[in-house]
């Protein structure tokens, strides 16, 4: 695009974890979303972990979670995630 500086197509973007403002830093494909590749990783962990909650039981999650820690070492987030994925798999949505 002759004649288009950076300047032109600097955009200013509120991230939708943090809500911290950030320039964006190239103008190829959409918009980012966040300011940060944590941030996107922490919302996909959190819309993960809402749709665990929304089709299992609390109690099992909790049992599940506490089961994958102890024998198994996994740290919490991480233990929640895999109950979520039994839990997919169970569905038949693996």
């Amino acid at each position: 695009m002759a004649g288009v500086s950076a300047e032109a197509t600097s955009q200013v973007i509120i991230c939708a974890w943090c809500g911290k403002m950030f320039d964006r830093t190239y103008s190829a494909g959409p918009a980012p979303k966040y300011c940060k590749k944590a941030h996107r990783e922490a919302a996909y962990r959190s819309r993960v972990l809402e749709r665990a909650d929304a089709v299992m039981p609390a109690d099992m999650q909790l049992r599940i979670t506490e089961l994958l820690t102890d024998r198994y070492g996994f740290g919490k987030t991480w233990s929640r995630v895999l109950a979520q994925d039994i839990v997919a798999i169970m569905q038949g949505e693996d």
